[in-house]
């Protein structure tokens, strides 16, 4: 009879080990039943320190109110030496249950009024001493002082409901949440080996899966057809690698070709600019660009010695300021306004003109002008104007270095 009990605690711990090691959903809310246990016990040891902090404060707030509203009182019948009014104030504090001891004394320390509890538990009270002082206009004076006895009791009871209330949430929420997850557990464990042998083929490289959640309009369905995916695009991919692989040889041919020719036509293009800019700069007129805006973006070297300023100090400026006269400014600004809104072409563009312009020294001199549109990319177009000195040969013109 004795070796029965035995037999059968034997048996049964090798069924609950046999379960432990072949059951994942009993390891998981074993595992999230600890969890929870741990995190409610590290939260109620919280909650426990967090009441009892406000207690105590509660306890000590109450306390000191209480304090104060007794030597408020009592201080006006203490400077008067009022022993019935101060008798009157000690009885009606005799129906506070939280007071346990009441003693008021004079300054030299005489008790003048009092009342306590028969018994008294120095662990279940706190004890208070307030001086009174009287204010009298400018002066004060020591009228006495109280001593209370006041009581943890009502504030320890309300912890403890308090505790216990928050104990008792603790525990349910814990037990809600580890059912939750078990009853969750055992209806999703099932498809994951499927789902885990499938990850561990298409590591291997092998696209000949089974999953048994497809068709399954949960998570693990969703997750399923995840998988069924990732197979698919991994067979694409390997396609697409397979045919990059027999391109590569050809584009890579392609591509050197490719730029060998921009980089012939990028020598070419610049070889052209700066042909281009040798011979304007060599014009034997003045040769002025000027973008829609009316800022130069153009001067040559003839420019410099006709006008005074040096090509850095041109570029970039508005025209107008740089060549037009004061009195010519606003009617260039209007053409040019007429011109860009498609208001009138102007009497400039195309033609040669005679007109006044202005030198870096400030002073004016006869040009012979004309203007032409130049044609850029993406629609944008600009100005260029061909300028010629009508002044006499024998004039000196400044060294464009020296304008300031």
């Amino acid at each position: 009879m004795g070796m029965a009990p035995l037999r059968l605690l034997a048996r049964l711990s090798a069924r609950l080990h046999q379960a432990w090691r072949s059951d994942i959903v009993l390891r998981l809310a074993v595992s999230i039943a600890l969890a929870v246990l741990l995190s409610t016990a590290v939260y109620t040891t919280y909650a426990v320190r967090t009441l009892h902090a406000e207690a105590e404060l509660r306890l000590n707030e109450r306390s000191e109110h209480l304090v104060t509203v007794l030597s408020q009182a009592l201080a006006r019948p203490l400077f008067d030496i009022n022993a019935a009014a101060i008798t009157s104030v000690v009885d009606a504090m005799r129906s506070t249950p939280e007071v346990l001891r009441l003693r008021v004394l004079a300054p030299n320390g005489a008790e003048l009024a009092s009342f306590a509890a028969p018994r008294i538990d120095p662990r279940q009270s706190i004890a208070l001493h307030r001086d009174i002082s009287f204010q009298d206009g400018s002066r004060t004076w020591l009228v006495g002082a109280i001593d209370v006895a006041y009581s943890r009791l009502a504030v320890e009871e309300e912890l403890r409901r308090r505790l216990l209330h928050a104990l008792a949430v603790n525990v349910l929420l814990a037990l809600t949440i580890v059912g939750s997850i078990f009853l969750v557990a055992r209806k999703l464990v099932r498809p994951f080996g499927d789902i885990q042998q499938s990850l561990e083929m298409l590591a291997q490289g092998k696209t000949d899966i089974r999953l048994s959640g497809i068709g399954r309009a949960d998570q693990v369905g969703r997750l399923s057809i995840a998988v069924r995916s990732f197979r698919d695009t991994l067979t694409r991919l390997r396609d697409a690698e397979r045919e990059l692989r027999e391109m590569n040889g050809d584009l890579e041919q392609k591509i050197d070709a490719r730029t060998q020719d921009l980089k012939a036509t990028i020598q070419a293009a610049r070889a052209s600019e700066k042909k281009l800019q040798a011979i304007v700069d060599t014009a034997l007129d003045a040769v002025v660009t000027m973008d829609r805006n009316g800022i130069v973006v153009g001067w040559n070297r003839q420019a410099e010695a006709v006008f005074g300023w040096p090509r850095d100090a041109a570029l970039g400026r508005p025209l107008d300021g740089l060549i037009i006269p004061v009195r010519h400014r606003e009617g260039h600004r209007r053409g040019v306004q007429r011109y860009l809104t498609g208001a009138g072409a102007g009497r400039v563009p195309g033609r040669r003109i005679e007109i006044e312009a202005l030198h870096a020294d400030g002073s004016e001199f006869p040009i012979e002008l004309s203007i032409t549109r130049i044609e850029l990319d993406a629609g944008e177009f600009a100005f260029c104007g061909f300028i010629r000195d009508m002044r006499r040969p024998t004039r000196t013109l400044p060294d464009p270095g020296q304008v300031p």
